[in-house]
């Protein structure tokens, strides 16, 4: 991706000078990748708004509500892209793209430790353990070892003064963490 990211960071700049509104959200993972953290800093510098969210489905690029981009392939982008512009799939897209915004968590706060509300991370792994997930799972679909979910989780117990999984969940969702 490094060689994509060299490409749209001067295009996505000129966007932004001329006034135009970002709206992007990144893969939680992807915070870890030097190149994407540093092309992300460099956005919202220039006035993008990003979110970071722990799973995505798609990359998923919508301009002006009038046309979107999708890749044929999600896996392989350089597959090639579909144009859509038909309006109810447009509308539909639109709101995938704020459902998952809404749940996202700004790409500025993500990296905070500590205080009383979790992390992007620590919030993803509670959400997913809350669906009932195990660490394995949970690891492979935030694209982390499971070792650093055990971290994760350990770390949430000893913050919410939980002796158990099940307890940790009751006393986040009393928090309002998993909301």
């Amino acid at each position: 991706p490094e060689e994509a990211i060299r490409a749209a960071t001067p295009l996505d700049l000129e966007v932004l000078e001329r006034g135009v509104r970002m709206r992007q959200l990144i893969q939680q993972a992807a915070r870890n990748h030097w190149a994407v953290a540093q092309y992300t800093e460099t956005l919202v510098g220039a006035g993008a708004q990003v979110r970071t969210a722990g799973v995505l489905p798609a990359r998923l690029l919508i301009y002006d509500r009038g046309c979107a981009v999708l890749p044929l392939d999600p896996r392989h982008s350089a597959a090639g892209a579909a144009l859509v512009r038909d309006p109810a799939v447009l509308a539909f897209l639109q709101q995938l793209f704020e459902h998952y915004w809404d749940r996202a968590v700004d790409f500025a706060k993500d990296d905070q430790k500590g205080g009383p509300e979790p992390t992007g991370v620590e919030r993803n792994v509670l959400l997913l353990m809350a669906a009932g997930k195990k660490d394995e799972a949970i690891a492979h679909q935030l694209g982390m070892s499971p070792r650093s979910v055990s971290r994760i989780v350990a770390r949430l117990m000893d913050r919410l003064g939980a002796d158990s999984r099940f307890q940790a969940g009751a006393r986040a969702a009393s928090n309002g963490w998993l909301s």
